[in-house]
């Protein structure tokens, strides 16, 4: 069994935490190597993430269209860009970092009908890997500024709101907003991060690989639902701690579940609640397991639609315990 991360190349510290006390490793696909968050190459280093990356190449155009669109970006802070107004037949023919065409690859990115209005495979990826690469430092800064506030908030309870002679209130490090998208952003990054897996991590799913597709964002699975006719729960794993480190391991007896839920195949079985075994700290999460009716991707953007025993979901969720 893999565990395929999705679709996001940056994991927040909890879900990271939580993974690693879950699972000897899990893949997670990323837009560029040029640009990856440290905290994702530390857990790299560790062996309990595997990046998988494109090609390293010195004309990769990503590096170039990412400086030219912080540069435009920087010019029009406090605005939004109209993407909505973008259409792919007006894309001028000039350099790549041209505003314009940057602007309407990322409000393109993902789609998924071949060479679409004369856009060919390769400037489709292109454009999947610029939109993954700009949600990827999105994602950074929403955690960041997500765990200042928590600190700032224990420093005013600290200072203003204890009461004389209580201890300090503890920051909640875990409480990240799981989603902060909407529908039809949800639905761009799963077609952007679909043709970056088509390029990437085909292997992994393949009509025959148990692959577990990992996500800490329900809006994900909503947006699949239907083209997977739907998601039965098969088991939920409750009270998974923390892992601080790599190089911790995850209980063998997980690990078995988990593969043992491949080889059942019972679509119509009742969900099984599990305790996460010997926890000796405190919970950040729980997991849910779901079953679809068939593989969701389309047969543009990922492999042909496979038997439900060859691939699960998994939404892991933040709890607080107290």
């Amino acid at each position: 069994m893999d565990v395929l991360y999705f679709p996001y190349s940056y994991l927040p510290e909890w879900v990271r935490g939580a993974l690693a006390a879950c699972f000897d490793q899990v893949t997670v696909l990323g837009p560029s190597g040029h640009d990856v968050p440290e905290p994702m190459r530390r857990w790299a280093a560790g062996g309990r993430i595997s990046l998988r990356l494109p090609e390293a190449r010195a004309d990769d155009p990503l590096p170039k269209q990412l400086k030219a669109y912080e540069a435009w970006a920087s010019l029009h802070e406090g605005e939004r860009p109209d993407f909505e107004a973008l259409r792919p037949t007006e894309i001028p023919l000039y350099d790549q970092t041209a505003v314009t065409r940057l602007l309407s690859d990322i409000r393109f990115a993902g789609e998924t009908t071949p060479n679409c209005h004369g856009i060919v495979e390769e400037q489709a990826l292109l454009q999947a890997r610029l939109f993954l690469a700009l949600a990827q430092r999105h994602d950074q800064y929403q955690e960041e500024l997500t765990r200042d506030l928590a600190q700032v908030s224990l420093m005013h309870a600290t200072l203003f709101d204890r009461p004389a002679g209580h201890s300090p209130i503890a920051a909640d490090r875990h409480r990240i907003r799981t989603s902060t998208e909407n529908d039809e952003k949800i639905g761009r990054r799963i077609r952007a991060w679909q043709r970056l897996a088509l390029h990437l991590a085909s292997d992994l799913l393949g009509p025959n690989h148990p692959t577990l597709l990992l996500t800490h964002d329900p809006l994900v699975l909503d947006a699949l639902d239907a083209s997977a006719d739907g998601m039965a729960p098969c088991c939920t794993i409750t009270g998974i701690p923390a892992s601080v480190s790599p190089a911790s391991d995850p209980p063998e007896a997980l690990a078995s579940a988990l593969a043992g839920l491949f080889s059942t195949g019972i679509p119509d079985a009742a969900p099984v609640d599990m305790p996460y075994p010997a926890r000796k700290s405190a919970a950040v999460a729980t997991l849910t397991v779901l079953r679809p009716g068939r593989c969701p991707f389309s047969p543009q953007t990922a492999a042909s639609p496979q038997p439900s025993r060859s691939l699960l979901f998994g939404l892991l969720q933040p709890v607080s315990e107290g």
